[in-house]
Formats: structure tokens, C-alpha cells, sequence
């Protein structure tokens, strides 16, 4: 009797436990469904088992994983954003930087697709990029994410979707439209999912996934994993005359191999010569400013990214510290300004506007002294 009684106890408490699990189970399944259907997205969100495998690796099986693409998002969003913002386009297209490449800009894939956009050499030079011995725009973050989100656009317009854009940046669009007529003249991207090539098939889940973890990170007890605070802050500016990466080492007192890594489409270790400043130099920001401060061939004109550049503004009687400053002429007048306001971070997206440039020295000057100031105050 008491036998009986112990089983059928024992029957009874696993019988709870299981029941507890499997409910739990399935509110965290309810759970990430209503999150990731609620992300703001122009992508078609659905909650399939693949995206449920992609959320589970990138959360659960492969967190360190997860954490160093969000410290590399720190570094290239903003810039990848800024050219966004800039063509007008859904920012969500950032994420298909990450599905690519993870954010590297040097890497290569093993059927030659290089890159952070992952481009193939003739779809490169096919959206203006320059590749030969020298230079491999591919592997240039800013020049390569412009034509990124041309061919981008170029699918939207083709299909009219953005969810079927993205399959066809990684398949290409003939290889849809054969999709599109398997699935009987469907247009939607769940319609044709199935007649796509394998890696098609688990191109979108993989960045609705993305998606969702860099949205919802935190909620997995994931933390970014930050770069060195000299890489949190990047700037680019144009270059004229040739600069050899050994050479920028010692004048600015930099490793030649950071250099390189930020400049990785330079495929000689020097930047070739050029009469309408075609080439960019890109380094942390305070680095960048030393080089300017010290070249004769280039002013701060020329700067075409910087994420915190202190501004040379008129400051209102309520704020309180440069970093408050109203952002309304950081640099020179020929330069387009895209400014977020923001207490804890000011931030400075400039691009160079159709309006001719004047070389002057003095501008330079004078924005490099207030730099200093800035850059001074901030230490105290």
C-alpha cells in the first residue's frame, strides 16, 4: 500500500513538473512571437520554427557570438546609418550588413564575394566600384554600403518588396523570378520561400533573428562587447596626394597595422594619389584630427564622417556643456549637416554637399583649436 501511495505520488509530482515546463515553454514561444511580430520593420515578420532556430542560436547556443557583432555594431552602424538616413531608405537595411559579413569589412568569401556587402566583382563594378591591384572598394565601409543600398533599391523597384529585395541581394533576381513562377505567379516572399535556392530559403529568418537580437538583446542577459575606446569613435575625410600607411604611423603616432584594419580596401598599404579626393582615410577620430592639423593638402573641409566632433555654434543660455551645444555649424559651410541633439552623445554626420569648396587653411585651423578646447574641457 504504501508503495502505491509513494508512486503514485511520484506519477503526480512529475506530472506537475512537466506540465509547468511545457506551459513555460510555450509562453516564452508566445513571448518572442509577439516580440518579434511587434518589431518595427519593412521585412514581412512571421515567427517560423527557422526563426525560432536562428533567435535560439544567436541568444542562447552562440551569446559570445552575439556579443561581438553588437561591440562591431557600435563602431559601423552609425556610419551605415548616416548613409541611410541620407538616401531616404528603411534603416532596418543595416542588419543585412550583419547577415553578410558580421560586420567585417575585409572579409572574403570562399566564392569571392568581399566585403561587409558581400559584393562579387562584377556587381561591384557594376555599382561604381573600383577594383583593381591598388584599391578594392568592396572592402571600403562607406563607399560599398552607397552601393549596397543602390542595388538594394534597384530590387525594391524591380519587385516592389523589400522582404523579396532581400532574397534576391543574396540569390540574385533571376533566380527569384523563377521562384515566383513554381509558385504559380506568386509575388510575396512566404509564397515562394520554398522554390528558392537552400540558402535563400534561410536568408530572411536569419535576419528577422538578427533583428530580434539586437533589438532584444538585454533581455537574454547579453552585453555588447565594446571595442577599444579608440575605435568607438571613427572619421573619414578625403585624401589628395599619396599616403603610405608606414609613414602616417610615425607621423600620428599610430600602430601601421590599425591603419591598415580601418583602411582595409588599400590593398598596398598606401593610399594612391588622386585630383578629386576619390580616396578616404578613416581613423579614430582624435587620430584623424592630428592628421589634419598636420597636412597641408587637406582641411577639415574634406572630412565626410565624424560621430562627435565638437561644434563651432552659438551656445544657448540653458545649456550647460559643449556636448549641448546647438550643432549648426560644426564645420565649414559647404558641408550638409545631419544632427541628433543628445545630452550624453552629440552627435556629427556631415556629407559633402554639390556646393564647390574653399581650400583655406584658416578654417582648419581655427575648427582644430576648438577641437582642442573641447577635447580638454571634457577631460577635467
Amino acid at each position: 500500500m504504501n508503495i502505491i501511495t509513494i508512486t503514485t505520488r511520484s506519477i503526480a509530482v512529475l506530472t506537475a513538473i512537466l506540465f509547468v515546463f511545457t506551459a513555460t515553454a510555450t509562453t516564452t514561444e508566445e513571448v518572442l512571437a509577439r516580440r518579434v511580430e511587434s518589431l518595427h520593420s519593412i521585412i514581412d515578420m512571421r515567427y517560423t520554427s527557422t526563426v525560432q532556430h536562428y533567435v535560439d542560436q544567436y541568444t542562447e547556443r552562440h551569446p559570445s557570438t552575439s556579443e561581438r557583432l553588437l561591440g562591431q555594431a557600435s563602431v559601423y552602424f552609425p556610419m551605415i546609418e548616416n548613409i541611410i538616413r541620407e538616401k531616404n531608405m528603411p534603416e532596418e537595411l543595416k542588419y543585412l550588413a550583419v547577415i553578410e559579413s558580421g560586420l567585417r569589412p575585409a572579409v572574403k568569401s570562399r566564392v569571392g564575394a568581399t566585403g561587409m556587402w558581400q559584393f562579387m566583382r562584377s556587381t561591384g563594378k557594376m555599382y561604381g566600384l573600383t577594383i583593381n591591384s591598388t584599391v578594392d572598394e568592396r572592402k571600403d565601409v562607406i563607399k560599398s554600403t552607397y552601393a549596397a543600398l543602390d542595388y538594394l533599391s534597384d530590387l525594391h523597384e524591380r519587385f516592389g518588396d523589400w522582404t523579396v529585395a532581400l532574397a534576391a541581394y543574396n540569390c540574385g533576381p533571376g533566380n527569384v523570378r523563377k521562384a515566383m513562377r513554381k509558385a504559380g505567379g506568386a509575388t510575396d516572399y512566404w509564397s515562394i520561400q520554398k522554390y528558392l535556392p537552400r540558402e535563400t530559403r534561410r536568408y530572411v529568418p536569419k535576419f528577422i533573428a538578427m533583428q530580434y537580437m539586437m533589438s532584444y538583446y538585454h533581455m537574454h542577459e547579453i552585453s555588447p562587447e565594446l571595442p577599444a575606446e579608440q575605435l568607438r569613435y571613427l572619421a573619414a575625410a578625403k585624401v589628395y596626394d599619396r599616403v603610405s600607411f608606414k609613414d602616417l604611423s610615425d607621423r600620428i603616432g599610430i600602430e601601421a597595422s590599425l591603419i591598415k584594419s580601418l583602411n582595409p580596401s588599400y590593398v598596398q598599404s598606401y593610399i594612391p594619389a588622386t585630383t578629386d579626393g576619390r580616396h578616404t582615410l578613416t581613423l579614430p577620430e582624435d587620430d584623424l584630427y592630428i592628421f589634419l592639423s598636420k597636412e597641408h593638402t587637406v582641411t577639415f573641409d574634406d572630412i565626410i564622417f565624424s560621430r562627435k566632433a565638437p561644434s563651432m555654434a552659438v551656445e544657448s543660455t540653458q545649456m550647460e556643456s559643449p556636448r549641448e551645444l546647438i550643432l549648426v555649424q560644426a564645420l565649414p559651410k559647404d558641408i550638409s549637416l545631419l544632427a541628433t541633439i543628445d545630452k550624453s552623445d552629440a552627435r556629427i554626420a556631415p556629407r559633402i554637399s554639390s556646393t564647390p569648396r574653399k581650400r583655406k587653411r584658416s578654417a582648419g585651423d581655427s575648427y582644430m583649436a576648438k577641437y582642442r578646447a573641447w577635447s580638454s574641457s571634457q577631460d577635467k
